[in-house]
């Protein structure tokens, strides 16, 4: 029977359309993997799911639902069996569900041999962030990052993208991650937004070319707005990272790093009671292959 595989990636949002509306995301080398095939169960969709994305059941049911229902009778009587393998840590900031999102429609896509352009399957998995109550654009950024890699800048409540650039930083990026309980960041979010022409001006300069400035920028003005971990952020510039940013909304702090200094702000970032994971920015797309057995 025919296979599709998708190979893709996540992506960090440095940029969170909460604040002004304005979003932007860069492409991260961490993998995800789709494989798509058919079943002899006619009708079914089944979802076999490994690595570290494995509980956002939501999700699954509308791209189950949402999507690859409408078009199952293009299977010709048999099922789909959508296996996900991702390594990019849910419940972090990094998008998680807007890569998964992206990459599976891209699979069931390509199995049913649906005539979609690149278009149309950001648009399909909008829909599915919409319907799993998220705003339609919201998670827009992330989405064209994780599906094209490079840097974009988008305007997330008029869904469109503004600038894309292929280029990315040539630098390392430590993610620090911890658990936070009983954050009060929705509750800011009001507050936050008073300053949303502020950071639309830090938009302005990441989307002019300084993706670096305006991350740091963005980093320290919504940590400081956010009630979020300031005081580490600023630590780590001032020991000499060359950029520090927040994933979205948090609760993750990024630095961007020089190769020799990884393990000197890895154990920075551990001591202050993160977990960290590296990666690097990535310009590349997707990759994908059919297998006819």
């Amino acid at each position: 029977m025919k296979t599709v595989e998708v190979i893709g990636h996540g992506s960090l949002p440095f940029i969170t359309s909460v604040t002004s509306g304005y979003a932007a995301s860069m492409g991260i080398d961490i993998p995800l993997r789709v494989v798509a095939s058919y079943t002899d169960k006619p009708g079914d969709v089944e979802f076999i799911i490994k690595g570290e994305w494995d509980r956002d059941t939501k999700l699954i049911n509308q791209v189950r639902k949402g999507f690859i229902h409408r078009y199952l009778s293009k299977s010709k009587d048999r099922g789909i069996r959508i296996e996900i393998e991702s390594r990019i840590p849910p419940g972090i900031g990094l998008k998680s569900g807007a890569a998964v999102s992206v990459y599976s429609v891209l699979a069931a896509a390509q199995l049913l041999e649906l005539t979609f352009s690149e278009n149309d399957i950001i648009h399909h998995a909008l829909n599915i962030s919409k319907a799993v109550g998220g705003l339609y654009s919201a998670s827009l950024d992330g989405i064209y990052a994780s599906l094209k890699g490079g840097v974009v800048y988008t305007d997330n409540m008029g869904g469109r993208v503004i600038s894309w650039y292929t280029g990315v930083p040539e630098h390392s990026i430590i993610i620090g991650y911890r658990r936070v309980e009983g954050s009060n960041l929705l509750s800011r979010i009001r507050e936050i937004r008073r300053y949303g022409e502020l950071f639309k001006k830090i938009f302005d300069v990441g989307q002019k070319g300084g993706h670096l400035k305006a991350a740091t920028l963005n980093g320290i003005l919504f940590s400081i707005l956010g009630n979020l971990d300031y005081e580490t952020l600023v630590e780590t510039l001032t020991e000499g990272a060359v950029a520090a940013c927040v994933a979205g909304t948090g609760p993750s702090i990024c630095i961007f790093v020089k190769e020799d200094d990884l393990d000197r702000f890895r154990a920075l970032l551990e001591d202050r009671g993160y977990k960290t994971l590296v990666t690097r920015p990535t310009s590349k797309g997707y990759t994908y292959r059919v297998v006819e057995e």
